[in-house]
């Protein structure tokens, strides 16, 4: 199918007129295949394929008209029974808004119920923990023999010290340093950002050269392994369960939590992370009322 843009009014409007919700995702995923991530342009195919089940095992249409409250109640449910998890049924409401935001544009309906109040996205925080130094040192040293899971054991400490998001990890090399800084395009926001780099980051780039990164979920699934190896290793004197929940995620949220606990201006992370708001990175970094006492303590005001 042809995209819409380079047809001629009068063929445009047939065309629209053949277009369904379903048959748009294959033209939106083709306008955005070079703006956006490959991960998220895949996503969309598993969208779809969400969205053809649903329609056939419910037998409820789905096309522009229909995405409304009653589908939204239906299809949240029958995600909900296919044992997704809220996050992953908060990302396909998401991808169905950005999907009807288009088609809006495209003139393609004029159908706007994905705005209302109770077409919302469900967000769950899962990924609530961060590791300490200590906690990072001893997941570096710990003995892997797999080649595979070590690199990616490597660059997921390695971001623990650069707060990058995963869609950055293959970015990162040798090449990126100048002057002791890291220069990085990130994928998400399109901006540059300039890190100041640890040893250990010199370190695991001078061990690989060029990064080879598996995707997100195949490095989840690596993490998941190696997070049982650490738990079970017993490698930390402290809580060992904190090993089984990381993921690609937790060395941002690290980076980030110890960066503040360290006593960096807060504003200069958020240059890192990309954080508008001092009350979005409250939220995003894990510091416990213990931690900020602490923190508070070794400041001058309550010397």
């Amino acid at each position: 199918m042809k995209h819409l843009k380079y047809l001629p009014v009068g063929k445009k409007a047939i065309e629209a007129a053949r277009i369904s919700l379903l048959s748009f995702i294959a033209i939106y995923q083709t306008r955005y295949k070079n703006k956006v991530g490959a991960g998220y342009i895949a996503k969309l195919s598993g969208l779809k394929n969400h969205l053809e089940a649903f329609q056939i095992k419910t037998g409820f249409r789905v096309d522009f008209d229909t995405i409304g409250k009653e589908f939204y109640i239906k299809f949240t449910d029958y995600l909900k029974g296919l044992g997704l998890k809220p996050n992953t049924i908060g990302a396909d409401i998401g991808k169905i808004k950005r999907l009807m935001n288009e088609a809006v544009e495209d003139k393609l309906t004029t159908n706007q119920d994905h705005h209302k109040r109770d077409f919302k996205v469900i967000r769950e925080d899962v990924d609530s923990i961060y590791l300490n130094e200590n906690e990072i040192k001893a997941l570096y040293e710990m003995e892997i023999e797999h080649p595979a899971k070590r690199r990616v054991r490597d660059i997921f400490v390695l971001n623990c010290y650069t707060g990058l998001r995963h869609s950055d990890w293959p970015k990162v090399s040798s090449e990126n340093i100048q002057e002791g800084n890291m220069h990085v395009l990130t994928q998400k926001t399109n901006e540059p950002v300039i890190i100041p780099i640890k040893p250990l980051v010199l370190e695991i780039l001078r061990k690989y050269g060029t990064l080879t990164v598996p995707d997100n979920h195949q490095s989840n699934d690596t993490l998941k392994w190696i997070g049982q190896e650490a738990y079970d290793k017993k490698i930390y004197n402290g809580n060992h369960k904190k090993f089984l929940e990381i993921r690609t995620h937790t060395a941002r949220r690290s980076f980030s939590t110890n960066a503040y606990l360290a006593g960096i201006p807060m504003r200069d992370i958020m240059q890192i992370t990309g954080h508008h708001t001092t009350e979005s990175f409250l939220k995003y970094i894990k510091v416990t009322k213990l931690e900020t006492a602490k923190k508070l303590k070794e400041h001058p005001f309550f010397s």
